[in-house]
């Protein structure tokens, strides 16, 4: 069994390394969005789709080694990380401990960075939607004689029809 705990600690490893160049790219992709430069944005978002990729297949890898130990353990279909680094040996227990608090720090700061991109794109969105709304809805206010006011609407630069 030390050979998958071995094996384990491997692909947590491997998901570590993706999950950090995650968290880069979502930080490159934080100030390319504050730019407005969308080429930049789109070649971030084909990275972020490759290693997305790869940290699917060592979670399935994950996955594969943690049933394995589960299993010889005889341990609940459900168990954590955490219940299965203490089944490990105690020579791998620290290694495993540390790339478990190192995932979780990551998984934390990719889900603020997340969070952040999110806003920024809804603000973006909320911006070109009173731009286009100023553009398509312009208005020209006249008084009448009789101090009434009459609102009429400009050609439109768009059609909404479309």
């Amino acid at each position: 069994m030390e050979l998958t705990f071995n094996a384990l600690a491997s692909v947590l490893k491997k998901q570590e390394e993706i999950y950090r160049e995650l968290l880069s790219l979502g930080k490159m992709k934080q100030a390319e969005l504050v730019q407005g430069t969308l080429e930049a944005i789109e070649s971030l978002n084909r990275q972020e789709e490759l290693l997305i990729v790869q940290a699917g297949r060592l979670e399935e890898e994950r996955f594969n080694h943690a049933a394995a130990l589960i299993k010889h353990y005889s341990m609940g279909e459900d168990a954590s990380l955490e219940e299965i680094i203490s089944v490990a040996p105690e020579v791998m227990q620290g290694a495993l401990t540390s790339l478990k608090n190192s995932l979780t720090a990551l998984l934390k700061d990719m889900q603020k960075i997340n969070s952040e991109n999110t806003l920024l794109i809804q603000q973006t969105l909320q911006f070109i939607q009173f731009t286009l709304g100023a553009m398509t809805q312009e208005t020209q206010t006249t008084y009448t004689s009789d101090r009434a006011m009459k609102v009429e609407n400009l050609t439109r630069i768009l059609d909404k029809k479309v």
